[in-house]
């Protein structure tokens, strides 16, 4: 008997304890073994030990894992079961708090990524002072500006309307 970790679709992981890793896809909820693979293993060579993923990869839309694993990107359909061998293959008592900061590293990184291709987008809408420039206002003020140039260059030509003043008193 050993302690696995099991990961349900919105992303609540709990440990168990299981006796019959045949019987592994009752353990994630499942009623039948169709499609209960093994899908991946992430290796910590820093620990000496694999962490190896169990689950489906073909389901319902509705019953899509959104946990984010660290460098696989593939969907999980339903719960999946997480479980942590030695190098020799040999199932070893995975503790929940590993897991978080094995997997969980590689996340934060990924975060910190996003933020920086986000800073890197807004330096480039600085102008040359440092101020972050709205792109957007800049364009409709070049708009107005060209209507005001229009309106200049045909004032006075001969296409240009005229103003009248019309008043009802016959005189």
């Amino acid at each position: 008997m050993s302690k696995v970790l099991i990961i349900e679709k919105n992303k609540a992981i709990n440990a168990t304890i299981c006796a019959d890793f045949d019987d592994l896809y009752k353990k994630c909820k499942f009623k039948k073994a169709d499609n209960f693979i093994k899908i991946y293993e992430f290796t910590n060579a820093l620990e000496n030990q694999k962490y190896c993923l169990y689950g489906r990869l073909v389901g319902k839309s509705s019953t899509i894992n959104e946990y984010r694993f660290r460098g696989f990107d593939k969907t999980i359909y339903g719960a999946c079961a997480v479980i942590l061998t030695n190098l020799d293959n040999k199932i070893v008592d995975i503790i929940q708090d590993e897991w978080i900061k094995y997997n969980g590293s590689k996340i934060v990184l990924d975060i910190e990524q996003e933020i920086g291709n986000i800073i890197i987008s807004q330096e480039k809408n600085k102008d040359l002072q440092g101020k972050l420039v709205d792109l957007e206002q800049e364009e409709e003020e070049e708009e107005e500006e060209e209507e005001k140039d229009d309106f200049k260059l045909n004032y006075g030509s001969e296409l240009s309307e005229d103003m009248y003043i019309y008043s009802s008193d016959d005189e």
